[in-house]
């Protein structure tokens, strides 16, 4: 891919990063069934850019969420930029995502569930990749009635 490609590609990406990645709901009207997207490690809603259409033209409805400290709101430590890379403060530096646990993570797949059925959605499955898979089956443990399938 050229440079004019990659940059057009870029623009796209960034479009549906705007709609899709800080978890709105979209939707075809009458839609019965809802994904709720839970992105992996190093990821964000974004990575789900290019499927949520095609499930969004089939009359489906998406949500594609940011787990917390993650995409959107990914937050690096103070001292990663710094060049020449201070080491040791580097290495004393708190993370910013230490106090970011499993339950926040499920919280915000609950949250986006939530965003389904308020828009409308009589299903949700919730469909998570790679690690992505944990907080979906701690969101459905905690609150089934929210769930109708784990992908």
């Amino acid at each position: 891919m050229d440079r004019r490609g990659f940059l057009k590609s870029a623009a796209a990406g960034a479009a549906l990063v705007t709609v899709s990645g800080v978890g709105k709901a979209r939707a075809q009207a009458g839609s019965a069934t809802a994904y709720v997207f839970v992105h992996g490690s190093w990821h964000g809603g974004w990575c789900w850019g290019q499927v949520e259409p095609i499930l969004n033209d089939a009359g489906h409805m998406t949500v594609a969420i940011d787990l917390p400290g993650h995409g959107l709101n990914a937050r690096l430590p103070g001292t990663f930029g710094g060049r020449p890379l201070d080491a040791a403060a580097f290495a004393t530096e708190p993370s910013p995502l230490a106090g970011i646990g499993i339950g926040e993570y499920a919280a915000a797949v609950v949250a986006g569930a939530e965003r389904a059925r308020a828009a409308g959605a009589e299903k949700v499955i919730a469909v998570g990749h790679s690690m992505g898979g944990v907080p979906i089956t701690f969101a459905a443990a905690g609150s089934p009635q929210l769930f109708d399938g784990l992908a």
